[in-house]
């Protein structure tokens, strides 16, 4: 069952009748024959089947490559069947349960206890994209309601992904991280732009908005502050278990321990203890405050944090970079979101996202 249509692509025997003999030159010193024959529910111990009960095999398969409604199975016999003569003795395929599909589950219990900052803020769970924002400075995943996220394209009657700028963005910062030296990060050159806005299928308007933000970032400050780093390094994942419980005793925790998962866009470090992380947006408004940015970002910079001095590290600056707009402190830098851990914060972090993760659950 499952496999009828590709046994009859490799062996195309013919389908005529209730029995048939064909052959199939396969390169040897003569043809193969070839025998199809539908089975019936019952057969005696002859092999013989019982014409008034083929029509009843509905369990042994579905004769698709044949076009016909009967059930049907191959069988290892000869020409002639199973009498044992030019053949060995005959087989039926045995019929097998249908197990469900993984992955048409209601629940995928391989990433049941799996949660990333998205997840816990509530945006969307679980998301392969990276962190972008729409033109309303919110995290989508894609698709996304027409009305926010997709703008239509002059002259082009494909949508615009209110992702795809973010995600070749974040594919070019990471080259340009992965290629550095100390000192200056690696230009990505033309072929790898257009690679990328080929791949992601950007629309004019996009195209423009990356190579801006390309360059707004590569000739920054902030990007030679980067560069200067000793350890240098893109897309840095990490999974931590935290407990079901806060370590300080508070009473935001219940239930069982789970794991925070994420993906670091930019991870810098002299070696010293003291982690350096930077995490491109993309989108945004012009007239979001301070205020109203940080509160936007501090879950995400507070679950980064958290992970990195759980592995280590006894502080963490983080800067979230909205490429697409310059700092009004420094134009040669893009808007910062800056935010700052230490290790007496890991409890206060920890806390934070145990009842993040309950809300979340609940």
């Amino acid at each position: 069952t499952g496999i009828f249509e590709d046994i009859h692509d490799a062996l195309p025997w013919s389908c005529e009748g209730a029995r048939a003999v064909s052959e199939l030159d396969y390169g040897g010193s003569a043809p193969a024959r070839v025998v199809f024959r539908q089975l019936g529910a019952e057969e005696d111990a002859e092999g013989t089947e019982d014409a008034d009960s083929s029509a009843d095999a509905g369990d042994l398969g579905d004769p698709g490559a044949c076009g016909g409604g009967e059930a049907a199975d191959s069988t290892g016999e000869g020409e002639g069947g199973g009498n044992g003569e030019d053949s060995g003795d005959a087989f039926v395929v045995a019929v097998r349960e249908e197990l469900p599909v993984p992955v048409m589950l209601p629940c995928n219990f391989a990433r049941a206890q799996l949660y990333s900052y998205t997840s816990l803020s509530g945006t969307h769970a679980h998301s392969d994209e990276p962190a972008t924002e729409d033109e309303e400075g919110d995290a989508v995943p894609a698709p996304v309601p027409a009305s926010e996220a997709i703008a239509s394209r002059e002259g082009d009657a494909a949508p615009e992904s209110a992702t795809a700028l973010g995600t070749a963005f974040h594919r070019l910062a990471q080259q340009a991280i992965e290629r550095s030296e100390q000192g200056a990060l690696y230009i990505p050159g033309e072929a790898a732009i257009a690679a990328q806005i080929q791949k992601e299928g950007l629309s004019t308007g996009q195209q423009e908005r990356l190579r801006q933000a390309l360059d707004r970032w590569l000739a920054s400050d902030e990007a030679a502050r980067f560069a200067a780093y000793e350890n240098r390094a893109a897309e840095v994942p990490f999974i931590v278990q935290v407990p079901a419980v806060p370590s300080d005793g508070s009473a935001a925790g219940g239930g069982e321990s789970f794991f925070l998962e994420g993906e670091i866009d930019g991870l810098a470090d002299n070696g010293d203890g003291a982690a350096f992380l930077i995490d491109y947006k993309t989108g945004g408004r012009d007239d979001e405050t301070a205020g109203e940015l940080d509160a936007k970002h501090r879950l995400q910079a507070s679950c980064y944090a958290y992970a990195l001095m759980r592995a280590g590290y006894t502080s963490v600056e983080a800067h979230f970079l909205r490429i697409e707009r310059p700092s009004a402190e420094n134009p040669r830098d893009p808007q910062i979101v800056p935010y700052r851990f230490e290790t007496a914060d890991l409890p206060a972090l920890e806390a934070l996202i145990i009842g993040k993760q309950k809300e979340a659950t609940a």
